[in-house]
């Protein structure tokens, strides 16, 4: 269950009117006199786990924020990324980041691709932050969100980030698919 519903807000312009829940996400809907009430009270509004949103409707336009962007309803169009406390203590999940608590959308292939003997995935870390993927520390099994890695050129000229928690190379990412 969300916080939502009972949170008090310091934005006293922003009024919750109820939760939508649907097949496949739950909708948190606020009231605002105006845009700029709105993104106000979003930006403090985290949103940690999928298929959840907070959308607060204006005579301006409804705008929302879900797990990665605060956005304009009625086209999707970014706003901008919505911002992440990260902890000094990691909290291990298996599905969350350890350093923000924010999900980790596991990255999945196109089925196609699942058929190749010989597969090498690249993503770049715009891409990685865009759709919400993460890294996988091999040592100590920690979560770490493209948001929450620090991304270093390494020698060989490619990009790497390093586990918080003990330091090591991060190879892994975080999958929906059986390896083979």
């Amino acid at each position: 269950m969300s916080p939502w519903p009972s949170r008090k807000t310091k934005n006293e312009a922003v009024q919750f009117l109820g939760t939508e829940k649907k097949p496949r996400a739950t909708y948190h809907v606020y009231r605002g006199p105006d845009r700029a009430h709105a993104l106000a009270f979003l930006r403090q509004a985290p949103v940690k786990d999928p298929y959840v949103y907070v959308v607060v409707e204006t005579p301006e336009g409804n705008f929302g924020r879900d797990l990665m962007y605060l956005f304009e309803e009625s086209n999707g169009k970014l706003i901008e990324f919505g911002s992440r406390v990260q902890s000094e203590d990691p909290v291990p999940s298996s599905t969350h980041c350890a350093w923000c608590g924010f999900y980790v959308v596991p990255f999945d292939l196109p089925e196609a691709a699942r058929l190749a003997s010989t597969l090498s995935v690249y993503l770049t870390v715009d891409e990685a932050r865009d759709k919400g993927h993460g890294l996988r520390c091999d040592h100590c099994s920690h979560l770490q969100c493209a948001f929450c890695s620090d991304f270093i050129k390494s020698g060989d000229g490619g990009i790497a980030a390093h586990c918080r928690a003990c330091g090591r190379v991060l190879k892994d990412l975080v999958k929906n698919f059986p390896s083979t």
